[in-house]
């Protein structure tokens, strides 16, 4: 084990960009389990995992990952409002726009209905329903909004205050009155990113050595219980994502990452993660299932991991 922080700092960009590559394979193996799940293709139990807990670990990961990136870029050179809106908001909002409107071209040339053109044009290229699997855009340009307004805040410990407090007031907002649950449950993952890169020295001694281990499993294990004895299923989750976090932090304060390998996935997670639900829809359009899920039944079949 190493006694220090990584040159990179708490969390190095090489293991940053391969996480959310991992996570954003992940996210697409979810939400292809739900269709086998819910076509009753197969009920293995990988299938089951994938589609209950795939899909919020990816996105608790990548929004840890997100808030501890924008920190730490934050101190090292603060963007004014301009500088933000073009760098940060632009540039996580113009490929969600570019996405939806092929999709749309593609989605209408293949499925004719004039009648639905305008509800195409505000559902799916401007993005102004939350019910669609891209919700995550909406929310997380929101946290980038509260993070603008955090730059200015001078205290570190302020800073860190008003982000956790605003983010637990909008996740709490969205679940009571919105009942959005499933697109609220990840958002503290992004508070605690920013205060990872806030706090570097004192997250490092929290969590390096095997005391710390022992600590952070029996904290982990005591979290799970609680969560799931007040919030039920929704607390389970929004404890799984911490506990995935935890991990990630152990490891990062336990070993040094001193590769250079760069992950290509990771670069280009989020344009993926915009892209895939579509694909996904457009299989089903054209051909009545999601391609190529025979070839994975047929997969399965051969080496026996059906129940």
């Amino acid at each position: 084990m190493s006694a220090h922080i990584n040159k990179e700092g708490l969390i190095a960009l090489p293991l940053s960009q391969l996480i959310k590559g991992v996570a954003c394979v992940v996210i697409i193996v979810h939400h292809y389990s739900q269709y086998v799940l819910s076509q009753g293709i197969s009920q293995h139990v990988l299938f089951k995992v994938f589609s209950h807990s795939g899909g919020y670990i990816s996105v608790g990961l990548f929004l840890f990952l997100s808030g501890y990136g924008l920190m730490e870029s934050e101190q090292k050179h603060h963007l004014a409002a301009k500088d933000f809106l073009v760098h940060r908001l632009w540039r996580v909002y113009k490929p969600y726009l570019f996405a939806n409107f092929l999709f749309v071209l593609l989605y209408w040339g293949v499925i004719w209905d004039p009648d639905k053109w305008t509800w195409l044009i505000l559902e799916d290229i401007i993005g102004l329903s939350g019910k669609r699997v891209l919700w995550f855009v909406r929310v997380i340009m929101i946290l980038y909004g509260y993070f603008f307004i955090m730059t200015f805040i001078p205290k570190r410990q302020n800073k860190a205050l008003f982000i956790i407090v605003v983010s637990i007031l909008h996740m709490a907002v969205g679940a009571t009155f919105f009942g959005q649950y499933f697109q609220v449950i990840s958002i503290p993952a992004f508070p605690l990113g920013i205060c990872a890169s806030l706090y570097k020295e004192k997250f490092w001694r929290a969590f390096y050595g095997w005391k710390s281990l022992i600590i952070t499993s029996v904290l982990c294990v005591v979290l799970l219980n609680v969560a799931m004895l007040i919030f039920g299923s929704n607390g389970l989750h929004g404890a799984i994502n911490i506990i995935f976090i935890a991990i990630l932090l152990l490891f990062c304060s336990n070993f040094s990452w001193s590769y250079n390998y760069r992950s290509f996935l990771g670069k280009i997670s989020y344009e993926v993660y915009l892209t895939h639900t579509r694909i996904m829809l457009l299989c089903m359009a054209i051909y009545g299932y999601m391609m190529p899920i025979e070839y994975a039944v047929d997969c399965f079949d051969h080496y026996g991991l059906y129940y």
